[in-house]
């Protein structure tokens, strides 16, 4: 292994000190470029198996749990479960692209580009929607508690994953169109890349698909974690406040502690109305710490994916403002 790692490294600096001096259709390639495509390549090459293989491990054994515990009765883990098939479906594509440094060239093959290609585009697609899904979800739990029984259920929770999985399926078809195996104008190698003959509708393509897959849920999970969260804040305060300890009436909270648990234990029945509000706050508190955990969870998906939604916007808006002209 560490001799293939060692002359993979060599070949693409072997490659790179050729692209220093090679000019391809006019295109000058600046010394910077090539040691950023170095770098790039050096860290792709270590760093990817190593996300593939620790993000699977982590889906599949979240799956795992989410299906064969009491987790299962809780809706939020269908759509985190869904989320851990779908980024585990996008890591084997790009365990595939990875191969190449091994001269293992399936993705540059027909139909292995479009099938991987399509994969992507749905994997992406899914991956930010199921996001925005349980984010809602969260919104719902937290600003309209009466409606959580019967808005937030398992049945619910399984027709959503179902109609986005169709969306997606069907918004990603143009990917089995549009891709193609192409050689490189940088280095005559083989390529999976977009067909130049579709290149106008790809472009159009593009532009929905940045509104749909980036722009449009991006906001909507800034926004509804925002709300949740200050909502979160606000409860958690005043809980905090209806719960501080009052030196004066300790006593009498002790006492009322012994009345409780000698009522739970009478044989007439009436702890079941002494245990009511008990087991209600226990239920609010619980369902605020689901709450939190799926408020982290949202948050580092934006933080950790805000790179390739700035990239993809000012991609955007620099191709519109090319063709407008303005």
């Amino acid at each position: 292994m560490a001799g293939n790692d060692s002359s993979s490294i060599q070949a693409l600096a072997a490659d790179g000190r050729k692209t220093m001096t090679a000019t391809t259709d006019g295109m000058n390639i600046t010394e910077t470029e090539v040691v950023m495509e170095l770098v790039g390549n050096f860290l792709n090459f270590y760093y990817t198996p190593l996300l593939v293989v620790v993000g699977s491990v982590g889906n599949i054994l979240s799956v795992f749990v989410f299906f064969n515990t009491k987790l299962k009765k809780l809706s939020s883990s269908y759509y985190l479960a869904a989320l851990g098939i779908s980024d585990t479906c996008y890591l084997v594509g790009l365990f595939v692209t990875w191969l190449n440094f091994f001269q293992v060239h399936i993705y540059t093959r027909e139909p292995y580009c479009q099938l991987f290609t399509y994969t992507s585009g749905v994997s992406s697609f899914l991956s930010v929607w199921y996001v925005v899904a349980f984010t809602f979800e969260r919104f719902i739990v937290v600003r309209y508690p009466l409606k959580r029984q019967s808005w937030c259920t398992v049945r619910r929770a399984k027709t959503i994953i179902a109609t986005l999985t169709m969306i997606g399926s069907v918004h990603s078809v143009p990917y089995f169109f549009y891709a193609g195996t192409q050689i490189s104008d940088r280095n005559n190698d083989t390529i999976c890349d977009m067909r130049k003959e579709y290149k106008h509708q790809m472009e159009i393509f593009n532009y929905i698909d940045t509104i749909i897959v980036f722009v449009v849920p991006f906001t909507v999970i800034v926004v509804l974690n925002s709300v949740t969260s200050f909502t979160v804040w606000r409860f958690a305060r005043l809980r905090r406040n209806m719960t501080l300890p009052k030196r004066k009436s300790s006593n009498v909270d002790f006492r009322r502690q012994s009345s409780f648990q000698y009522f739970s234990s009478h044989p007439n029945g009436r702890n079941g109305v002494l245990r009511r509000p008990s087991m209600s706050n226990r239920m609010m508190h619980s369902q605020m710490k689901v709450t939190k955990m799926l408020l982290i969870v949202s948050s580092v998906f934006v933080c950790l994916n805000l790179p390739s939604y700035v990239m993809r916007v000012r991609a955007f808006v620099e191709n519109y403002y090319e063709h407008t002209g303005t």
